[in-house]
């Protein structure tokens, strides 16, 4: 009877030893659930920051763009004044050259929501006026301002950047300026 009541406490011994190993087991699979879902929702939080940052980021280089062009067709519209020339059209989507715009093009423009062909176009064109094409040229300007490269998804990484064109235009306009400047005196 003795043994037999030595082996019960035996068994009931070992099974709440199973019980435990088995409650601690389950305990620790519960928190490294906890644990993992707590860092999927820190990841999904930085997600998140990091899509609002790009889109803000986006906004800002399309903004940039958008003040440059608006910049690039005041400058060049001052100098067409100046010097008299009437501009062709840079596309089938608007009338005169000033209605060409890539917001508003056909979505089978070259220039459809392409800020930097436009930009590039207006600074081919730009680059003709300021060389004091006469209306009679007006046939080099368009081949000029169509002829260009435009820059597509494919090849924007070897496009140069609208900063390197803003850049640019600065110094030629200046250089064009002083240029000028020496012709008057």
């Amino acid at each position: 009877m003795k043994a037999h009541k030595q082996h019960v406490d035996m068994l009931k011994c070992e099974k709440e030893r199973e019980r435990r190993e088995l409650e601690v087991k389950s305990r620790h699979q519960v928190e490294a659930v906890a644990l993992a879902q707590e860092q999927l929702k820190i990841n999904k939080k930085k997600e998140e920051i990091n899509r609002r940052r790009r889109k803000e980021k986006e906004e800002k280089n399309q903004q940039k763009q958008q003040r440059f062009v608006a910049a690039v067709r005041s400058h060049l519209k001052q100098r067409v004044e100046q010097s008299r020339i009437e501009l062709p059209a840079l596309c089938m989507c608007g009338e005169t050259f000033w209605d060409t715009n890539p917001n508003t093009c056909a979505n089978n423009c070259m220039f459809y929501n392409n800020q930097d062909a436009y930009a590039k176009a207006l600074q081919a064109v730009l680059e003709v006026v300021e060389r004091n094409i006469t209306p009679f040229h007006k046939d080099g300007l368009q081949r000029c301002a169509v002829s260009l490269p435009l820059v597509t998804d494919d090849f924007k990484e070897s496009a140069p950047s609208v900063g390197s064109l803003a850049a640019n235009l600065s110094l030629r306009s200046n250089l064009s300026s002083a240029l000028t400047i020496e012709k008057l005196q």
